[in-house]
């Protein structure tokens, strides 16, 4: 097999240098299947997973790729034509994550063969690149020559410099938008961003398009498969271009309330639980990942918790069959310091706590009625007054999806 002949080919080269070789093969038919996409593609990702596990594993501190001023220019036009943007039209980075250099693209193929011939270096030609049934090599191939031919003699230094240009603004923007999205923004403790509408909307589009790319890799880590219309989308719901709503993508839930953006991971469900209140001791909360603590105490805190994390409670006033759960239909609140009793819900409005935070929110309530909302508010009902004889002492330990607020 040609690869066979290529792998050879390196090993006895690495042999005459001196340099230790590893070879390592993959099961490409595999991993098209569990992953899909093209031959190409999925070979790419291979490729560098292999890369990133030869670093980890101490065999390498760095990787340098052989791409040259003739990828980037293909790069450039096959990412025009599919209708990309700045950072699409920069070509190919010089660094791929932190292990990753490509230190040839500045210089052209011709030259680099040219080189190689001159100080008698043999060289490998890998067949596929003439198959034109990837549009990689369609550009490469037919694309390129027709545009030297027809139109610019020196076509790919033109587009060499034209991506560099993109790359510069790109970098320039892409800085602009970290500082604006630092200035604005507000970091969600499970992934992702936060930021007002009307500090959004007054940025220029480019900028804002950034700031979006910004707050989804906040929250997902990366932007495959997110297209141009769901940036677009996402723009126009943070701008007020849309009614308060809520678009849900690819792992990642964006949503406008009360005049702020929320871009976030999507959550996972949380079922309905209910845990009866011990007199003392520590519960776990499986489905949250949150824990409260309970102490009987007759002495009141030298100062209370304005986060309402930890709260103190007249224990006499506490029914019995109090319990340790989330939201129900129904539910009834009376805000300590607040106008009378009103529904849950409504408080949830006014409080301007999003709907999806909603049922990870853990609750001490008896009945219908709520008595201490974690991390939110304490009940007027519950209050410690003079007469207080018994105090309960209660403390959230928070998870993943009980932060408190």
């Amino acid at each position: 097999m040609e690869s066979d002949d290529d792998a050879r080919f390196c090993k006895e080269l690495c042999g005459r240098l001196g340099i230790t070789y590893y070879e390592q093969r993959i099961h490409l038919d595999r991993y098209m299947d569990a992953a899909g996409g093209s031959v190409q593609s999925a070979a790419r990702d291979l490729r560098y997973l292999i890369f990133r596990r030869t670093v980890e594993r101490g065999r390498a501190n760095v990787i340098a790729t052989a791409h040259t001023a003739d990828d980037v220019a293909e790069t450039f036009l096959l990412n025009l034509l599919r209708g990309a943007g700045p950072r699409g039209l920069s070509g190919l980075p010089k660094t791929r994550g932190a292990h990753v250099v490509r230190p040839l693209t500045g210089v052209h193929k011709a030259e680099l063969l040219a080189w190689l011939d001159g100080i008698g270096q043999p060289y490998r030609t890998d067949s596929s690149n003439f198959a034109n049934k990837y549009a990689r090599n369609r550009v490469r191939n037919q694309l390129i020559p027709y545009l030297e031919r027809d139109y610019n003699p020196a076509v790919r230094a033109a587009l060499l410099k034209t991506a560099t240009i993109f790359h510069d603004a790109q970098e320039f923007l892409a800085a602009t938008a970290k500082e604006t999205a630092a200035a604005i923004g507000t970091p969600l403790p499970e992934g992702g961003l936060s930021f007002p509408c009307l500090l959004f909307a007054p940025l220029p589009v480019a900028l804002q398009r950034e700031v979006i790319r910004r707050a989804l890799g906040s929250a997902r880590k990366h932007l495959l498969g997110i297209t141009f219309d769901n940036l677009e989308n996402l723009r126009h719901l943070a701008a007020g271009g849309m009614p308060d709503g809520e678009i849900t993508l690819k792992g990642i839930r964006a949503r406008a309330a009360h005049g702020v953006f929320y871009c976030l991971r999507a959550p996972l469900a949380i079922p309905p639980f209910a845990y009866p209140l011990p007199q003392a001791g520590c519960i776990r909360i499986a489905e949250t990942g949150a824990a409260i603590s309970v102490e009987l105490t007759d002495r009141p805190p030298h100062s209370f918790d304005p986060a309402c994390a930890t709260v103190y409670i007249d224990a006499a006033m506490l029914p019995a069959g109090a319990e340790i759960r989330n939201r129900r239909a129904g539910d009834i609140f009376s805000p300590l310091g607040g106008p009378g009793t009103r529904k849950l819900k409504k408080f949830f409005i006014d409080a301007k706590i999003p709907r999806w935070e909603r049922d990870g929110i853990t609750l001490l309530a008896a009945g219908n009625e709520v008595f201490w909302i974690t991390g939110v508010r304490l009940s007027e009902r519950v209050k410690i007054t003079p007469q207080t004889k018994r105090i309960l002492k209660l403390q959230l330990r928070a998870g993943a999806a009980t932060t408190p607020r």
